[in-house]
């Protein structure tokens, strides 16, 4: 397709495909911070978040040199678009007031949206194209990553295929050719992907059902959707998901790269990012910033064992990296330099969770949590055990329950630090996971994947109008 094709032309190395992990070296290496999603803003006084605005602006260029613009595509309608591009130019007004006073920045907000990317987005010359090309950093909001791939790209839904637009191109040559800095949070940073872009799903229906596969914008739903086209694939390393921890998305990211054999999966939490630096260069690192953490699958040594006619995947090596952690795309390796191997406490127990995908008992994007953050916490209190091994169940028992086995294989380990703010961080590394549907629960097959192309593509078409604003 024409989209491989022009990423082909503009990066070296672009369809070298290890593992099921997309890999390619600009010519200059930019950028990227992916944050997981309610990024604090300065005016909170949050020092996390704060942080990372200021990363912005000093990859940037530094305060003075910073040229900022704003993309708030995924929050669908040119209102919704414009009230939050205004929220984000606010953000770093007071972000100098705070860092930088007598200092104005230069942030701009850049009018693409919903409601006129149509008109924009093939257009070889326009003031969204000048405005990337003159920008040292941009920010992608958070929303609906559909809405961006669908305003970024020329998609057909009935086809299953992409062709770019010289908006994109514009955006893949800054990328490539000048040393920037890219941003997103939430759907922002879920459409740095490269194949595929999750765009929808419940942990518990995603084990329990096939993913779908469908261009353009699912409806909201419990069932686990993808673009198989993938997002802006900036970051073409593993594919990406976001309000992790909280949301408790563990169970959906790994089906997703378990059907779509991607080696790796990256869930990063709120309020933290992960710093890519050089990418694609040769001295790319990866950095965890912010409050909580990011969440590594490596499915490279994974077995799917789908027992009684439902999923079920052993050894998947799970690491949880928090502030001052690196990560290594080329080797698949985590360091700790600011932390010490942590010993264990015999006098720490692990008592087994019986809703380890942090149930959503509201319904609606988001929703209340029962239990937010209950699989990282799980895997933390076993960390911090002399326990070998744990479990969680899902909440959902109908018609089958999932069952979670954590474990310290030989090459785990825990780690033990003092992050920016004072705060005592724990960070884990290869903790083995399987998951397998509870067997004394009566058995009922997986419905059968298979749906049409065509099917699929006309369901796109149908619901693409959904706007969903508030979804990452």
């Amino acid at each position: 397709m024409q989209y491989y094709s022009r990423l082909s032309q503009l990066m070296t190395g672009i369809a070298t495909i290890s593992l099921g992990l997309l890999t390619f070296s600009p010519v200059r290496a930019s950028d990227l911070l992916l944050v997981g999603g309610a990024w604090e803003y300065p005016a909170t006084g949050d020092p996390y978040g704060t942080s990372m605005y200021d990363v912005v602006v000093q990859k940037g260029g530094g305060e003075r040199n910073a040229i900022i613009r704003i993309f708030t595509t995924a929050s669908g309608s040119g209102e919704s678009a414009q009230r939050n591009g205004g929220f984000w130019v606010d953000d770093f007004l007071d972000l100098y007031d705070q860092r930088y006073p007598g200092v104005t920045p230069n942030v701009e907000w850049v009018e693409f949206h919903i409601d006129n990317c149509a008109g924009l987005k093939n257009q070889s010359s326009s003031t969204v194209i000048n405005q990337i090309s003159e920008s040292t950093a941009i920010v992608f909001g958070g929303g609906d990553q559909s809405l961006i791939t669908e305003c970024f790209f020329n998609e057909d839904a009935v086809t299953q295929t992409r062709t770019t637009t010289p908006v994109y191109d514009a955006l893949v040559d800054k990328f490539t050719n000048d040393n920037i800095i890219i941003a997103g949070t939430s759907a922002g940073t879920a459409v740095q992907s490269g194949i595929p872009m999750i765009t929808e799903g419940e942990s518990y229906q995603a084990l329990l059902e096939s993913p779908i596969a469908l261009v353009g914008t699912p409806p909201i739903s419990r069932e686990l959707y993808y673009n198989p086209l993938g997002g802006l694939g900036l970051f073409p390393y593993a594919t990406l998901d976001t309000h992790f921890s909280e949301r408790g998305r563990q169970g959906r990211i790994i089906r997703l790269a378990a059907a779509t054999n991607m080696g790796l999966a990256i869930g990063i939490d709120e309020n933290t990012g992960l710093l890519v630096t050089d990418v694609g260069g040769v001295n790319e690192s990866a950095k965890v910033l912010g409050e909580n953490g990011v969440n590594i699958f490596n499915l490279s040594n994974a077995v799917v064992n789908s027992e009684g006619g439902y999923f079920g995947i052993e050894e998947v090596s799970f690491s949880y990296l928090t502030e001052g952690d690196f990560y290594n795309f080329r080797s698949n390796i985590a360091s700790f330099p600011s932390k010490t191997v942590l010993a264990c406490d015999p006098s720490q127990t692990v008592s087994p969770s019986q809703d380890i995908f942090s149930y959503r008992s509201t319904p609606g994007e988001g929703g209340n949590r029962d239990n937010p953050r209950e699989f990282v916490n799980v895997a933390l209190a076993l960390t911090e055990s002399c326990d070998v091994t744990t479990q969680g169940r899902s909440f959902e028992t109908n018609p089958v329950a999932f069952e979670v086995f954590m474990t310290k294989e030989a090459n785990f380990q825990g780690y033990s630090g003092v992050d920016s703010q004072g705060e005592t961080r724990i960070s884990l590394n290869n903790l083995a996971i399987s998951i397998q549907s509870d067997q004394e629960t009566t058995s009922v097959p997986e419905s059968n994947p298979a749906i049409s192309l065509l099917g699929l593509g006309l369901l796109g078409m149908v619901v693409k109008t959904v706007k969903k604003i508030a979804k990452y």
